[in-house]
């Protein structure tokens, strides 16, 4: 049995109306205890008008209920949902007299996940929820939906049912070993793998880059500290959106302006904070704003400082996150200066290179900027949004399916040892589906989520 649970569902009132939500066994009879002189039953998934007490000396006010009975609500348990007055003092009163009837304050999460471990949904859906009320466009929003409307689990499914299709076909190799019958060839498998790697990554290659709006575009601004970001975004823009300085860490918040491109096209330019090791906590909370940026998926212009050496700059780009790297450009800035050789240039950005003070090299730039997002912008609405931990999921699924092909190239893996392996790696896709989850990396993804949700 589940305990009966209630939660606000919307956002913290006052507001025109509020949305109050329940769920577990006897909630349904919980409403009716406070809804004074009603002498009929509630028809389930109809929303109907009712009069709900709010203060203990009997006082109501007019609400729309609606109820759900198992299986057919979200959590596939018995719920409620009750849109009521989105004044403090009545929200207040309606969820005290809800604890009088044994009805506990739900924790953050706990309906979502009540409908996870119903089965009603797998858990990339399940995070999909969190993903969809935090997302900050239009293009976050289609790629969350498309999440939520399972169809990262339907591409998952199918990579996991490929991988389980080889372990089984090695296995049948291994049964019949003894009787003298030719197994699987090296090359074959190796062959399957290699395919099944490269769904993955074609999956991984999805993330959010599917746009809603195509005019939509963007392009980050990143780089170390003093690279000279924000002095480039006013010089893009032609007037100061971005406070400059000498002193490094001068932008803290994400700085948005519109770009007019050559000949006629305009981008939405984000000005980040500065690439660093935060130091207290406004850094810290500055680099997590830009993290969050970065995978989206947008397209990066990573600034280098032209007066730093070549090899600091080479290790400073080599150090970056892989998928990053896949989508940036790198830029060099500050050439005014007269530091920078010939080498570094042409080493970097294939001779990209500008003043923001001087404005040399800026119209090459913007001819530049144009061209890359004509090639970069993808096949409108087919971004996914995928969330760090599914990433790191398919990421190491991946790198040990690559590792596992690397060894049968050399002929160094037992076939016994083969098929322990694969079965690890599906493992990983399993942990992404929730199919195979530890409880307490439940605990976390939960913990994230909203009251009433």
């Amino acid at each position: 049995m589940a305990e009966p649970i209630v939660a606000l569902a919307t956002p913290p009132s006052p507001a025109p109306l509020a949305i109050i939500r329940l769920d577990g066994d006897g909630c349904i009879e919980a409403l009716m205890a406070i809804i004074p002189q009603c002498r009929r039953s509630l028809e389930a998934r109809h929303p109907s008008a009712i009069e709900i007490l709010w203060h203990e000396d009997g006082e109501a006010v007019p609400a729309i209920a609606t109820t759900f009975l198992p299986p057919g609500s979200f959590t596939g348990g018995e719920s409620v949902e009750i849109v009521v007055p989105g004044s403090p003092p009545i929200v207040r009163g309606i969820l005290e007299q809800f604890r009088r009837q044994g009805v506990r304050p739900a924790t953050p999460g706990e309906f979502t996940r009540r409908a996870f471990v119903g089965g009603k949904i797998d858990l990339t859906r399940a995070e999909s929820v969190a993903a969809l009320i935090e997302a900050e466009d239009l293009a976050a929003v289609a790629a969350a939906r498309r999440v939520l409307e399972g169809e990262l689990a339907h591409s998952i499914g199918e990579i996991g049912s490929r991988l389980l299709d080889l372990v089984a076909f090695l296995e049948a190799g291994l049964d019949f070993t003894e009787q003298e019958v030719e197994g699987p060839r090296g090359e074959e498998v190796a062959s399957q793998i290699q395919g099944i790697a490269a769904a993955i990554s074609a999956l991984l290659d999805r993330r959010r880059e599917g746009r809603a709006e195509p005019l939509a575009q963007r392009i980050l601004l990143w780089g170390r500290p003093n690279a000279g970001k924000s002095t480039l975004l006013n010089a893009l823009v032609g007037r100061e959106a971005a406070l400059t300085s000498g002193d490094p860490g001068t932008t803290t918040d994400p700085v948005l302006a519109r770009v007019l491109l050559p000949p006629g096209g305009e981008v939405d330019v984000i000005d980040l904070a500065g690439n660093r090791t935060a130091t207290d906590a406004v850094e810290k909370r500055a680099l997590e704003l830009s993290l969050r940026w970065l995978r989206g998926g947008e397209p990066v212009l990573y600034l280098l400082d032209s007066s730093c050496r070549q090899e600091d700059l080479e290790a400073e780009w080599h150090a970056l996150d892989p998928d990053i790297r896949r989508r940036a450009m790198p830029l060099l800035t500050k050439i005014d200066l007269g530091s920078a050789e010939e080498s570094l240039v042409t080493a970097f950005a294939d001779g990209l290179a500008v003043s923001a003070l001087s404005g040399e090299g800026m119209p090459e730039l913007k001819e530049k900027m144009g061209q890359w997002l004509a090639e970069k912008t993808p096949t409108a609405g087919q971004g996914l949004l995928f969330t760090e931990r599914q990433v790191g999921c398919l990421q190491q699924c991946k790198k040990s399916l690559d590792r596992i092909r690397d060894f049968l190239a050399t002929g160094s893996i037992e076939a016994e040892l083969l098929v322990v392996d694969l079965k690890q790696s599906h493992s990983l896709l399993a942990e992404v589906t929730g199919e195979a989850t530890p409880e307490r990396i439940l605990d976390l993804i939960f913990a994230r989520f909203c009251l009433g949700k």
